[in-house]
């Protein structure tokens, strides 16, 4: 019940949806390099050691003023 996830569905009228939306990539490093320069606003300093062996960072939801996505952006590599 306190879970990411389970906040947001209480926030939703307890109806499910999307939590965040994965990319994956075949270069996790040239990924984030990329999206920094391009102004995206990404929560870690780096991209982070994830679930099941993976690479992951993070993108904001409201990133930019010309690219609100409205979810929050997953940007993985499996290792």
């Amino acid at each position: 019940s306190e879970s990411p996830v389970a906040k947001q569905m209480e926030r939703n009228g307890g109806r499910g949806g999307f939590a965040h939306v994965a990319f994956r990539v075949a270069d996790i490093r040239q990924a984030f390099e990329y999206m920094t320069e391009n102004g995206f606003r990404i929560i870690h300093a780096a991209p982070r050691k994830g679930s099941r062996g993976t690479m992951v960072f993070f993108v904001h939801p409201k990133t930019t003023e010309a690219a609100a996505f409205g979810y929050l952006i997953e940007v993985v590599q499996e290792e």
